[in-house]
């Protein structure tokens, strides 16, 4: 099935419940466990194919009419499954046809099987068994996430020659009957198992990729992280603002309270930088260093925007039980998507810092004139802007 049906819940509720996959897992594990349920449309081609071919098999050897309508359904409904995603009016149900189609999949089988087991041809029953034993141990491997919508199609094709054996051989009932009851539980056990396994594994691969994107201190992105981040941003071709930030008088505050107090003032530095653009990218590159890029209407907007940045670090901090404060340099470039365009303006925004540093620390920006309105309101302005 298409991606785009790895996202959405099913809009019918008895649907969504059959293919939950638990709330004890984030939605990063969600979407990667969902990828299972239907990753790729061979699995689903060559399951309908197999179903297909053993009903077309059967009704050429018992001539009843039903497996051959069964046959014709079953090719159906994979062409909804294939389709829906590229349909427009259907595309808001692509969750709902991927899990409807694929329990319609598993009626048409367990319905065709029955049929053939009903019947008095022993070796063309043997194939129907094989085929449907064949088909739980695929569903077990594949639809593990979602274990109810797995377990109604198992236990649907279970039944569907346990039930014709039993009418035909009423002295094994006993047995096919604590079969029936245990299967499912032992079924359900060894899913369970298996989600929770790859859960783990998944977890701890985004945990680990988290972390390799992440600065440890602050939890802001790193160099890594801010590089793939503004490259998703920039893919639009809109113009970026870069801000490149050093903190003045930082070593003095380790050298006079301490690294721990030193690691509190980053991180509020941190909370400060994401509260100011709450919609824009920043990043902790090294040391008390920091990186801000954010969409702005106007080039004039970043004037304002270094003032506000300004006046927040520059306020003081409460680290451990005394209180502190620090200053900020800031320089400020402009960018697009074009290639080379964000090393191109780290290195306008590093220049235009030690400018502002040489200039008696105050921020130096590419634009020249002021902001068109007072700050209070145009600050509001642009808060607004970013909301949207």
């Amino acid at each position: 099935m298409m991606k785009e049906a790895y996202h959405l819940r099913p809009r019918i509720r008895v649907l969504g419940w059959l293919s939950d996959m638990g709330a004890d897992i984030s939605e990063d594990v969600r979407d990667r466990l969902a990828e299972t349920l239907a990753a790729s449309t061979f699995p689903a081609i060559l399951g309908a194919v197999n179903s297909a071919c053993i009903a077309v098999i059967g009704y050429l050897r018992l001539a009843n009419e039903w497996l051959l309508w069964l046959a014709l359904l079953d090719v159906c409904i994979l062409g909804l499954r294939l389709t829906s995603c590229r349909i427009g009016f259907l595309r808001p149900w692509g969750a709902d046809i991927l899990v409807l189609s694929g329990l319609l999949w598993a009626v048409c089988l367990s319905a065709a099987t029955a049929i053939i087991v009903s019947g008095s041809d022993l070796p063309m029953s043997i194939l129907a068994v094989a085929t449907a034993l064949g088909s739980c141990a695929g569903i077990m491997a594949r639809n593990y996430a979602a274990i109810r919508m797995a377990l109604t199609q198992i236990i649907m094709i279970d039944l569907s020659f346990k039930l014709p054996f039993m009418v035909n051989y009423p002295e094994f009932v006993p047995l096919l009957i604590i079969q029936g009851v245990a299967f499912p539980y032992v079924t359900a056990w060894m899913m369970r198992q298996q989600r929770n396994t790859t859960v783990l594994a998944i977890s701890g691969e985004l945990e680990s990729r988290r972390q390799s994107l992440t600065d440890p201190l602050t939890g802001l992105l790193n160099r890594r992280g801010f590089t793939e981040q503004v490259t998703l941003m920039s893919d639009k071709g809109e113009e970026l603002a870069l801000f490149y930030l050093d903190l003045d008088g930082f070593k003095q505050v380790n050298d006079q309270f301490g690294h721990a107090a030193g690691d509190d003032l980053l991180r509020e530095v941190a909370r400060r930088l994401k509260a100011c653009a709450p919609n824009g990218t920043v990043c902790r590159p090294g040391g008390d260093e920091f990186l801000v890029v954010m969409r702005l209407d106007h080039r004039l907007d970043a004037k304002l925007m270094t003032t506000i940045i300004t006046q927040s670090i520059c306020l003081p901090y409460e680290v451990g039980s005394v209180t502190t404060s620090v200053g900020v340099s800031l320089g400020v470039s402009f960018f697009t998507g074009e290639e080379g365009s964000l090393e191109n303006a780290l290195t306008e925004a590093d220049e235009a810092l030690y400018r502002a540093k040489a200039e008696g620390r105050q921020p130096s920006t590419g634009g020249d004139a002021e902001p068109r309105q007072p700050a209070a309101e145009h600050y509001q302005a642009i808060r607004q802007r970013q909301k949207r």
